[in-house]
């Protein structure tokens, strides 16, 4: 096992625990009203819960040969585990705009921001992920089974096995940019041949995908930034509380915030992974980092909130504080131990 395998492990841990404290402190210690916006970070720590789970479960493993990408699960020898995952990471893009969307409307539109509360916007909203999940599932299943490429099924076997030390089933997923010219001619054996239409058609929907999500996150992003700037009948104090929660949001983007986790942690792997092959740029470190950068992604989304919104930094401070506490209690008993404490051992020892 690759120290980068260790590494997502231990992430998809410390991911579990953030986020669930999150949701302790989004349930138990919410003390600013967020209205809404409670039930939006509820949404995303689960989601992000849900996607840690998930990483640990597929273990996926990127395999970068010539013009091919393939991603592997190492556990599941099934196309559609790898399809599923990949469709899940795709969420993260729409919730996003979501996020955006609500912080837009409740500066810039705050008659509107009542939608939230309506159950047919909300069955609309959830519609929105669901169908970028089914159409990325789709593309996956469809047009990254690698059908008929015998040849880079063989290379993309044979890499996995000397990067990782065994073999693999059939849990893959891939594209091969360039169709060999035996694949046509006879008698030929190389790899010099021609653009397949149809990656390339997969690609360039992938990218349109994510260039739209970025896109629309900085459109939102920027317009409430100067919503908020712009408003003067706000009060310095919820003036404050609105930028802390927009800096929250833009710490999803790349706008903002000097984190830029989905952007570092999601699209720059994507794109990297996706593209590259495509181009034949160099790839060497890519495909040990890409899901060690992936499944940063859940972990930092819910240590932003934790730390940028007060009451749960104060939430936080408590329960640590708290340990530690009971830490000191437990070490002073030991070394100066109470006529209490004296009198509990002396009765066990002489049980």
């Amino acid at each position: 096992m690759l120290d980068s395998d260790y590494a997502e492990k231990a992430q998809c841990v410390a991911g579990v625990v953030t986020n669930s404290v999150l949701l302790y402190c989004i349930r138990c210690h919410t003390r600013t009203p967020l209205g809404a916006y409670k039930h939006l970070l509820t949404i995303f720590a689960v989601v992000d819960l849900f996607l840690c789970i998930l990483h640990a479960f597929v273990e996926p493993k990127v395999i970068i040969v010539d013009h091919i990408f393939a991603v592997i699960s190492g556990v599941f020898d099934d196309q559609r585990a790898m399809s599923i995952y990949a469709s899940c990471f795709a969420v993260p893009f729409t919730l996003m705009n979501i996020h955006f969307l609500y912080r837009y409307w409740r500066i810039q539109k705050p008659h509107l921001i009542e939608l939230f509360s309506k159950a047919s916007f909300i069955f609309f909203l959830a519609c929105i992920p669901i169908t970028e999940m089914s159409v990325w599932y789709l593309l996956c299943i469809f047009f990254m089974t690698g059908d008929g490429r015998k040849e880079a099924i063989g290379l993309v076997r044979a890499e996995f096995e000397k990067k990782h030390g065994r073999s693999i089933g059939e849990g893959w997923i891939l594209m091969d940019h360039w169709v060999p010219n035996n694949h046509y001619e006879k008698g030929r054996n190389d790899r010099n041949g021609y653009e397949d239409p149809w990656y390339a058609l997969t690609l360039l929907l992938f990218d349109t995908v994510m260039l739209i999500s970025i896109l629309l996150a900085t459109t939102l992003g920027v317009l409430t930034f100067n919503g908020i700037r712009s408003q003067i009948k706000l009060s310095s104090i919820k003036r404050n509380f609105e930028l802390k929660l927009l800096f929250a949001a833009t710490a999803q983007v790349q706008f903002f915030s000097k984190t830029l986790v989905p952007f570092v942690f999601v699209y720059i792997p994507y794109v990297c992974c996706l593209n590259l092959p495509f181009f034949s740029l160099p790839v060497v470190p890519i495909p040990d980092l890409t899901f060690l950068f992936i499944s940063c992604f859940p972990l930092w989304d819910a240590v932003i909130v934790l730390l940028l919104i007060r009451d749960y930094r104060r939430a936080l401070w408590e329960i640590g504080g708290g340990m530690i506490g009971r830490l000191r209690l437990t070490r002073s008993t030991s070394v100066n131990p109470t006529p209490e404490s004296i009198a509990t051992m002396t009765i066990i020892n002489h049980a």
